[in-house]
């Protein structure tokens, strides 16, 4: 009992020392420190209450800032402290405020003042505890000294002093010509700009072009900003401007206009060659007339000029190769000879088809001008011959075939006459016709000789076949017509 008893006296002991302990100093946050004289204390009796403060510069951004000592340990500090702003600075005239690293306490800005003003005053504020420090800058405009009074001439207005941008004019008195600008302006700098000019006499040499001649403009003397304009000669160009000034230095701008000998190129006509005219070089008006080389033909003019902008007038010629078209013939078919393309001298030979006949040249040439020559042959259908009839002996005639041109036949073998030719009544007999008709009585005279043999019965069937086999064809263009026997008897 007695050990039980004194261990719970020293319990309640070291719980009563523990409920009795200081605390130290405490650690507030950032950019804050204890306020009044707590801040002069290093221990704090247990139960003391101790308040934050911000520091100079910042202020509270919530949160309580008090805290209390409680065996030995701070209750937990919640206030936090931020920097002040200045926010923003008052206006100036003529001038630009600038933040380069913000508005809160510590920052500085700066103050510029626009061209043509002077800065009166700190360029730079301090942002402090209260706001903005110091008394603020202003800009104040530039003020420029006249310019010192030309020799010659004057200007105005005349002033003591004149601001910024402000402009003065200067004159010359004639014939004197100004060099140099007309108005000078006070600039930023406080000294007028440009330069102040002078009065001076100008007076440009006679202008010379070699190959022109004036053309219009300023006659002599040449004054300032006289201007003329030159024109070449013919057969000459300009290469450069044809109008010139006279300028304040007493020379001519841009410079004196030259004229240059037209010239062309020597002309270059493919698959052609030089007929006739000018060799090179070629000079203005100069004129060549070219011809196509054999196989080719001219599409344009063949003869061209030498224009005044160094160009040949019209277009150079162009030769291009001859080509006739692919040769048709009617009713007839390529024999022999070229093919396709046809150029210059190309020649084909055409054959007609059978019962066709050719009535011109069967050959053919491609010519200069893309046509055929001679023209393209032609084939005609040649003449069908009538079948021929023989009748009996006993019959009086006997109807045969009918050419075109009239003739003799034979009579039976008891006719005493022998079959003869009747006359063309056409064209005078030509030889052909004459062989072909003599032809044919022999054939027919063969036949009548047969049938009176083997009987006209029994041999007409027979030899009606043979008969179309001998006598087929007529001779060409011409009406043979043969008689009968009958009809042959009752000729001369």
């Amino acid at each position: 009992m007695v050990a039980s008893f004194l261990l719970l006296l020293t319990s309640v002991g070291l719980f009563l020392s523990a409920q009795a302990q200081d605390c130290s100093r405490p650690v507030g946050g950032p950019n804050m420190d204890l306020k009044g004289t707590d801040i002069l204390l290093q221990t704090f009796p247990d139960g003391t209450k101790v308040t934050f403060a911000c520091d100079v510069g910042y202020k509270a951004a919530g949160g309580s800032g008090s805290i209390t000592c409680t065996a030995g340990a701070w209750s937990a500090l919640k206030m936090r402290c931020e920097r002040k702003s200045c926010g923003a600075f008052e206006e100036v005239a003529n001038g630009e405020v600038n933040y380069p690293n913000g508005n809160e306490f510590g920052d500085t800005l700066t103050v510029t003042c626009n061209p043509g003003y002077v800065l009166v005053g700190n360029s730079k504020v301090l942002c402090g505890n209260e706001g903005w420090m110091g008394r603020p800058p202003v800009c104040e405009v530039m003020y420029c000294d006249p310019p010192m009074t030309p020799t010659i001439g004057s200007f105005y207005p005349v002033k003591e002093s004149y601001e910024y941008r402000e402009v003065i004019q200067f004159s010359c008195p004639a014939p004197l010509t100004l060099n140099g600008s007309k108005t000078l302006s006070c600039s930023d700098t406080g000294v007028f700009q440009p330069d102040a000019p002078e009065c001076v006499k100008v007076e440009c040499k006679e202008p010379v072009v070699e190959f022109g001649r004036w053309e219009s403009g300023s006659r002599g003397p040449y004054t300032y900003k006289a201007t003329v304009t030159f024109k070449c000669n013919e057969g000459y160009r300009m290469t450069n401007s044809p109008t010139i000034i006279c300028g304040i230095n007493e020379q001519w701008e841009p410079e004196l206009p030259k004229c240059e000998e037209v010239e062309c190129k020597e002309p270059v006509v493919e698959f052609g060659r030089w007929e006739s005219g000018s060799r090179g070089p070629y000079t203005y008006k100069a004129t060549v007339t070219f011809k196509c080389n054999e196989g080719y033909r001219m599409t344009n003019s063949p003869t061209i000029i030498c224009g005044i902008n160094e160009q040949w007038e019209p277009e150079l010629p162009k030769c291009e190769e001859v080509e006739c078209k692919e040769p048709v013939v009617e009713f007839g078919r390529w024999e022999s000879g070229s093919r396709g393309p046809y150029t210059y001298k190309a020649t084909v030979t055409f054959k007609c088809n059978e019962g066709y006949r050719m009535t011109n040249s069967a050959t053919i040439i491609c010519g200069i001008n893309e046509q055929w020559e001679p023209e393209l042959p032609k084939c005609e259908a040649v003449p069908t011959v009538k079948p021929t009839t023989t009748k009996s002996p006993e019959s009086t005639k006997k109807p045969t075939a009918v050419p075109t041109v009239k003739s003799t036949t034979t009579k039976s073998p008891e006719s005493t006459k022998k079959p003869t030719a009747a006359p063309d009544p056409n064209d005078g007999k030509r030889l052909y016709t004459g062989l072909g008709v003599a032809f044919a009585v022999i054939v027919l005279f063969a036949i009548a000789v047969g049938l009176w043999r083997c009987g006209f019965l029994k041999c007409s069937k027979e030899k009606a076949g043979s008969r179309k086999d001998h006598v087929r064809t007529a001779p060409k263009e011409e009406d043979v017509e043969l008689r009968t026997g009958d009809d042959a008897a009752a000729g001369p």
